[in-house]
């Protein structure tokens, strides 16, 4: 009978430890996962800082910059649109940047003038008290066969994106989306360094955080002010594309509320394609770089986008190679081949083109021959 107590003592003192552990890791995971001081979601609603009494109801772009003459919006999709609300009479002027000057039309505002090398349109407009304007920018391309650009992880080397972009100019593809690490090290100037470079795609290019486009205090000042909120969401002829922020290895309470909200209409859309830095998990046997397994972390997303859509697909990068597997019969994708230090299995530069059909989403892994010279040539881990 001793015995018999002692082992259900033990048991229980056991177990009470094991519950005790996992409320300490719960409490600090929760709190982890709930301080994101960098994140930000897409605000529709801005208040200008210059005399010109306008209020902006913002749609797919962000509000780039300003000035006394006017500012410059820039588009988040392929449709961005724009509504002002003044207190007073107003002539209003605005750039909208990140558009392809060729295949927009303008609604609801006169185009000034086109600027291709910049991706951009200066328009004017003027706006009554009482009396809002809604500007829309369309594309008009619009068909249910489109052709689109994936890279990642170039980290401020420019010699292979360079060939993606000459690429890209050929072919055209309907836009090109950089799934995250932009820069080697975040600052001001290598931010701007990037946005610059990114013209010469001349298609537009959406962009998801990656860990090196956090500063070293893990903010991202400088990321927003260029390429505007980490996570937000698109649609383009019964796709929907939802760009997550997971740069630092999880998805905050708040984001996760967020990707509820835009889960609730998916059923209405053909594809859903979702964009991360961080893959859910790291493919390579016995390497884990990939999201943290922790509250918010790969099993929560996984699990609320698994209940989303059928037709799912979950395009990362963040690791230097190329993989095609699934996670919970998600299919993942992971492309990080644009200029970073290489990693096997797929130890070649690269990028993809994704060919989105009436039935179907066709990947075709396209290898970049370059000689990266000094800038990075050693074949590494990747993350």
């Amino acid at each position: 009978m001793k015995l018999f107590s002692s082992t259900i003592i033990k048991g229980i003192v056991i177990l009470l430890v094991i519950i005790f552990a996992g409320l300490i890791c719960y409490a600090v995971g929760a709190h982890y996962v709930g301080t994101a001081p960098h994140e930000t979601a897409f605000q529709p609603f801005k208040q200008l800082n210059q005399p010109l009494g306008l209020q902006l109801e913002l749609e797919g772009c962000f509000l780039r910059s300003q000035d006394p003459s006017g500012f410059v919006l820039k588009a988040l999709s392929l449709s961005p649109q724009v509504k002002l609300s003044a207190d007073r009479p107003v002539k209003v002027q605005f750039v909208m940047r990140n558009i392809n000057t060729t295949d927009t039309s303008v609604h609801g505002a006169t185009i000034d003038e086109k600027i291709p090398k910049e991706m951009a349109m200066r328009v004017s407009l003027e706006v009554q008290p009482s009396a809002p304007k809604t500007v829309k920018f369309r594309s008009t391309r619009e068909k249910s066969e489109f052709d689109f650009y994936v890279i990642g992880d170039n980290r401020s080397y420019y010699k292979v994106m360079k060939e993606i972009f000459f690429q890209s100019n050929q072919e055209r593809p309907l836009f090109i989306f950089h799934t995250g690490d932009l820069v080697k090290s975040a600052t001001p100037e290598s931010m701007l360094e990037h946005e610059n470079f990114s013209l010469k795609a001349s298609v537009p290019y959406f962009t998801a955080i990656g860990n090196h486009d956090l500063d070293k205090d893990n903010k991202a000042d400088d990321y927003l002010k260029l390429f505007g909120p980490t996570y937000y969401r698109f649609s383009y002829a019964g796709v929907l594309f939802i760009v997550l922020d997971n740069s630092e290895g999880f998805i905050s309470f708040k984001q996760l509320n967020w990707l509820e909200d835009q889960l609730e209409d998916v059923s209405k859309f053909r594809r859903v394609i979702v964009f991360a830095h961080q893959p859910p998990l790291d493919p390579r046997r016995g390497r884990h770089h990939g999201m943290k397994p922790i509250i918010g972390g790969s099993y929560f997303l996984m699990k609320k986008l698994k209940k989303a859509h059928p037709n799912l697909l979950f395009i990362c990068g963040h690791i230097h190679s190329y993989y095609d597997f699934r996670v919970n019969d998600i299919h993942v994708v992971i492309s990080g081949g644009a200029g970073a230090g290489r990693s096997e299995p797929f130890p070649f530069y690269h990028y993809l083109v994704l060919q989105v059909r009436n039935n179907s989403i066709k990947q075709k892994l396209v290898q970049v021959d370059v000689d990266v010279g000094t800038e990075t040539d050693q074949v590494t881990n990747g993350y």
